[in-house]
């Protein structure tokens, strides 16, 4: 009787393995990249082409109109009224003000990432300063007497 119980246990347990590898087969399978049957190209008459027949096309490069204007500057040089000089000065001027003003920004910034890094570094300091004098005020040591 145990030997059957036994006998039976083991075919299903033999069961259940075939069963969990078959399954983790196929899902591997599906994850599997499919082979590619690649078939010769025909011609519309039916007949294998050979590569060897076949001949690039081979585009000519069309020269420009003439009397046209290359590139995207010159489309913006037709679009924009010629400035004077003063009007150069003053748009000049202004770039570079909003220049200083985005440097003084930044500096402003690092100036307060600085600040903030000082107050830690005294703390730090500090803090080790208080260790060592809690390690230098205690009474000594004694070993073994």
């Amino acid at each position: 009787m145990l030997f059957k119980q036994s006998a039976q246990q083991s075919a299903l347990f033999h069961q259940e393995h075939q069963q969990v590898g078959q399954a983790r087969r196929e899902a591997e399978a599906l994850f599997r990249s499919k082979p590619k049957i690649v078939e010769p190209s025909r011609r519309s008459d039916g007949s294998p082409t050979e590569a060897a027949a076949r001949k690039p096309r081979i585009l000519r490069a069309v020269p420009p109109a003439p009397g046209l204007k290359k590139g995207a500057a010159a489309v913006l040089q037709e679009q924009q009224p010629a400035l004077t000089p003063l009007q150069r000065a003053r748009a000049e001027r202004h770039r570079l003000n909003r220049v200083d003003e985005t440097v003084y920004t930044q500096q402003q910034e690092l100036q307060a990432k600085l600040e903030a890094i000082d107050t830690e570094l005294r703390a730090i300091a500090a803090y080790e300063a208080a260790k060592q004098g809690e390690v230098s005020s205690s009474p000594p040591r004694h070993c073994g007497v």
